[in-house]
């Protein structure tokens, strides 16, 4: 765990010392994901996402265990993840129905992180704690599938978190914080990227894909989210709710574009 910021390693050790007394030999790999694996983890900003893997499915008792270790699991960020088999992984995640843990909850199935831009992860990007490489697991991943997807997120969650910001009346602490406007411009940015190239890419690399691929009118916006997640404040907008109203425009514009990428229109 040389590789990993020290508070990183401390939990992910802490985990499996909790995992290995609880539960002997349930948890046979651990991999880290998300901005760690992607090159763009923000101390104090970014949570830590995990794969655990299993031999076999975990039982009833298993699940009634990890419900106390999460609980216990107290981090100065979220430790969140998937728990599945190694069978799971070799097969389309749309029919794995998995355990995951979020924000020191577990809930027993249906976990958003099961899909197919996580496996693309498992197969070339994940960190290992413990267990194989990921090059020697049998990690079905499908670009397509991949692309897929991510415009039926973009075209799900992200379309309608515009719509309902499209109501809100925004606080300057609502347009600046990473949870604010740059939660939108950036997801949708990297997003559009992997539908473009079925690769994966982070929030930060989203941002530098919407730079180099949309035209000057977004620079500003795209810029600021970008400088606004690396802890900066530039002030290229004197109001709020002029930046907000850019930022939400970009946001539909990046998901009109995703839909004319793969051929869909919507009447």
């Amino acid at each position: 765990m040389e590789r990993l910021p020290p508070e990183v390693a401390e939990v992910a050790g802490r985990y499996l010392a909790q995992v290995d007394q609880r539960l002997p030999g349930a948890v046979d790999g651990l991999y880290l994901l998300g901005s760690l694996a992607l090159d763009d983890y923000r101390p104090g900003q970014s949570d830590v996402d995990f794969v655990a893997v299993s031999e076999d499915p975990l039982d009833d008792a298993a699940l009634d265990e990890l419900e106390v270790i999460h609980a216990d699991l107290l981090a100065p960020f979220h430790f969140d993840g998937i728990y599945v088999t190694y069978r799971e992984l070799a097969t389309d995640p749309a029919g794995a129905r998995t355990p995951s843990a979020h924000e020191g909850r577990l809930a027993r199935s249906g976990a958003f992180e099961v899909n197919p831009v996580v496996w693309h992860m498992m197969a070339r990007k994940a960190i290992p704690v413990r267990g194989p490489a990921p090059d020697r697991l049998a990690v079905r991943w499908d670009p397509e599938a991949m692309r897929s997807w991510s415009l039926d997120n973009l075209n799900g969650y992200w379309a309608g978190l515009v719509a309902r910001w499209r109501d809100t009346t925004p606080s300057r602490e609502l347009v600046v914080h990473h949870y604010g406007l740059p939660w939108p411009v950036l997801g949708v940015s990297r997003l559009h990227h992997t539908v473009a190239t079925a690769e994966v890419t982070s929030k930060a690399g989203g941002g530098r894909w919407a730079l180099d691929t949309f035209g000057p009118r977004w620079h500003p916006v795209v810029s600021t989210c970008l400088a606004l997640r690396d802890g900066t404040r530039v002030e290229l907008y004197g109001e709020p709710a002029a930046m907000w109203g850019d930022g939400l425009d970009f946001a539909e514009m990046v998901i009109a574009d995703a839909r004319r990428l793969r051929g869909v229109t919507v009447s």
